[in-house]
């Protein structure tokens, strides 16, 4: 798995990312503005306007649509909503005011607001395309691949090594089941420093993805080696599955004849009836001109790198840094 440099906003085609659910931090950002209930303009000591975000006011200050609020229920949702009172929009000669530096240029103060408007577009282009994601019809069909794993404590050895089916990762009704395909195995004879850096944060998110998902890895790798692996980097809170003799990773292209691997995420449901259903899947090769950005968005860290002036470069992950961290620990 690789990543290049990014494309201007102007010209970049949004990539496949896993949409959230309405109970995600996402939809707790959306509460947390919908609880502005006031629209009331505050006038600021120099003369500007400072305009509370309300569901009716978003669409005119260019933040996108505002969903209608959930009934507040529980401690997270109190914290967001007295902090959301704090909050407010301010606007100068109709554009957003992002900081309160008095020291910008005019120029950079343009450029900024060019690109929050492309930065909107780009937002609403992805909920777009989540929203296609959800409308695909029923999937195809699939067997119920048995995958073998090791105990629950990634510390207390490698035996025994059970069975488990796909069946077995749904932990309850209406919630899907994403298994991230890691490049590890049969002609991949050391772990794709690529996948392992996706892993090292999906393993840092595992308890927020739980609330609505089960999530799982699976690699060809047998399991003594996955997990050994996995007790390098830390991963005790992933499931960790081996595909063993499975066609599973052949099915879903994240294997060749051959026995190559290559990274993927894949979606399962499952029916009422019990009849388990392949949703939807991703691979870093999307076109011919697109073969190693098809799932960037779900890690971090290109995205924040992209925020910078330097961008990500030709950057590519490792296993180990030889130089360490670039700041002093404490």
């Amino acid at each position: 798995m690789r990543s290049r440099n990014s494309v201007d906003v102007g010209t970049a085609r949004p990539l496949n990312t896993l949409d959230p659910p309405r109970t995600s931090t996402t939809y707790s950002l959306a509460v947390m503005f919908c609880s502005l209930s006031q629209e009331t303009l505050h006038m600021m000591p120099n003369g500007t306007t400072r305009l509370p975000l309300t569901e009716s006011n978003a669409g005119a200050q260019g933040v996108g649509p505002v969903m209608e609020p959930r009934k507040s229920n529980s401690l997270n949702d109190s914290i967001v909503a007295e902090h959301s009172g704090a909050m407010a929009l301010e606007t100068i000669n109709g554009t957003l005011q992002l900081t309160r530096l008095t020291n910008e240029s005019a120029e950079y103060v343009a450029r900024r607001e060019e690109l929050r408007r492309a930065e909107i577009e780009l937002m609403r282009q992805r909920e777009r395309v989540a929203a296609m994601r959800r409308r695909l019809p029923a999937g195809a069909i699939v067997q119920d691949y048995v995958f073998q794993e090791g105990p629950s404590n990634l510390d207390a050895g490698d035996a025994p090594i059970q069975t488990v089916r796909l069946s077995e990762l749904f932990s309850g009704p209406d919630r899907s089941v994403i298994i991230y395909h890691f490049m590890y195995g049969k002609r991949q004879t050391s772990p794709c420093p690529m996948c392992t850096m996706w892993i090292d944060g999906y393993n840092g998110v595992s308890h927020h993805l739980a609330q609505n998902v089960d999530f799982a890895i699976a690699a060809a790798a047998d399991p003594p080696a996955l997990r050994q692996h996995a007790r390098t980097r830390g991963w005790r809170n992933l499931r960790l599955l081996s595909c063993g003799n499975s066609t599973f990773k052949y099915d879903l292209r994240s294997e060749d004849a051959e026995g190559g691997q290559d990274s993927t995420i894949s979606v399962f449901t499952r029916d009422r009836d019990g009849t388990l259903r392949h949703s939807y899947s991703a691979h870093p090769w999307i076109a011919e001109d697109v073969k190693e950005r098809g799932i960037d968005l779900l890690t971090p860290v290109y995205n924040v790198l992209d925020l910078t002036p330097q961008g990500r470069g030709d950057w590519y992950a490792k296993l180990a840094y030889p130089d360490g961290p670039h700041w002093s620990p404490r």
